[in-house]
């Protein structure tokens, strides 16, 4: 069905800037905190956001595996 094969591709253009989006966020994370300092709002934010992308990101690579 070609819907389906739409919605595998679009999963793996999601994945893709999703797995690329936590790379940089854990790049630049530490950078921020150093900078910063850990407390800062926005050090906070991406923190969380990062915790949510890794969820979400290990959530479809379990589905994509059948698990």
């Amino acid at each position: 069905d070609s819907s389906d094969d739409d919605t595998t591709l679009l999963d793996q253009i999601l994945g893709d800037n999703l797995a690329l989006a936590v790379g940089t966020l854990e790049w630049d994370l530490p950078h921020m905190r150093r900078n910063l300092g850990g407390a800062h709002p926005d050090v906070l934010a991406l923190e969380e956001i990062l915790l949510q992308a890794r969820d979400v990101l290990r959530a479809r690579e379990a589905s994509r595996l059948g698990f």
